[in-house]
């Protein structure tokens, strides 16, 4: 489950994520919306908190068929 299904599915805003990570609005927005992936350390911040639910391999889009 990509951080913003699952931001969606829990009703966590971006600002209450970023706050709960430590993190910046900003970097969350960025991660939501596939613009930049997590470093290492905060990949596994974001996988503890939210249960598993969102793994560092869902950072990563897998690649388009032709």
């Amino acid at each position: 489950m990509g951080l913003k299904d699952y931001l969606e599915k829990h009703k966590i805003s971006m600002a209450a994520a970023a706050k709960a990570l430590g993190l910046s609005y900003e970097l969350i927005r960025r991660y939501c919306n596939g613009m930049s992936i997590p470093r290492r350390e905060t990949l596994l911040k974001i996988c503890t908190w939210s249960g598993g639910k969102v793994r560092p391999s869902d950072f990563y889009e897998e690649p388009k068929e032709r």
